[in-house]
């Protein structure tokens, strides 16, 4: 695939995209530095609005209040001058109370506008762990070092990723460690320790924390199930079509190791 317009990768970091052309691109970003420079500059600039911009909800009867300085503005003086002048202050009325309208919607939008982006902040962190792991699906990509041996794994990441998190393999509960990759979410690289459950492929996702708010227990999108959480410097997410019970049963063991209390 040859470099689309720079709008299609932001149509992409903005999930405007169908979902096969969304594959298309994210199979492209896989092999294309260039694109996902771009891809990443484009999320910088949305998590730096989401977490800097602040805002205030419109206080209640503010609108009124703006409305009733306007009608005292444009009101009549007396009887005689509202004769003189009643159609130009009737237009002038419904002028200026069309504008105060028109004025008291964009200020809603303002105030609101940073709370938006807050929450839009948690659903592009949700969209970016659920794509990497469709993504992961359906390549060739799941695995880099591909082993069942924690003294393999681990090591593997000290060079390649910005985290280094525990890696365990739990037979018994039947969560096989498969391996490990490196993968990009919230604009950094993550290390993503690779488990099978059953029929069932779970990524762990760990990054460095850059103060993003994770999904609260277990959450869902699109039919595949997040189960994040955080310690003092990393933030962790495991990620399946498995049931909600299945991917909680994992996360129990894992965040012991983590330095995270168990929930």
């Amino acid at each position: 695939m040859a470099c689309p317009d720079p709008l299609f990768v932001q149509a992409y970091v903005d999930g405007e995209l169908g979902a096969d052309a969304a594959v298309r691109m994210e199979a492209h970003l896989a092999s294309c530095a260039t694109c996902e420079s771009q891809r990443q500059a484009i999320f910088s600039v949305a998590r730096a609005i989401g977490t800097r911009a602040s805002y205030r909800r419109l206080p209640a009867g503010r609108r009124e209040a703006v409305l009733e300085a306007f009608r005292r503005t444009t009101a009549p003086a007396g009887g005689a001058a509202a004769a003189a002048t009643g159609v130009r202050h009737g237009r002038a009325w419904y002028y200026w109370t069309g504008t105060a309208s028109g004025a008291a919607a964009a200020a809603l939008v303002v105030f609101a506008l940073g709370g938006v982006l807050g929450q839009g902040r948690e659903a592009t962190l949700v969209n970016d762990l659920v794509g990497a792991h469709i993504r992961s699906l359906l390549s060739d990509r799941l695995i880099d070092v591909e082993s069942s041996d924690r003294h393999t794994v681990k090591p593997w990441f000290a060079g390649h990723a910005d985290v280094s998190p525990p890696v365990a393999d739990f037979p018994e509960q039947n969560y096989h460690l498969v391996g490990g990759r490196v993968d990009y979410v919230d604009g950094r690289r993550a290390a993503v320790v690779v488990y099978r459950h059953g029929a069932h492929v779970i990524n762990v996702f760990a990054w460095p924390d850059s103060g993003a708010r994770l999904p609260a227990g277990l959450a869902s999108r699109n039919g595949y199930n997040l189960s994040c959480w955080k310690t003092a410097s990393v933030d962790f997410c495991a990620t399946s079509d498995a049931v909600g019970e299945e991917l909680a049963g994992l996360t129990r063991l894992l965040q012991p190791l983590t330095g995270a209390p168990r929930e």
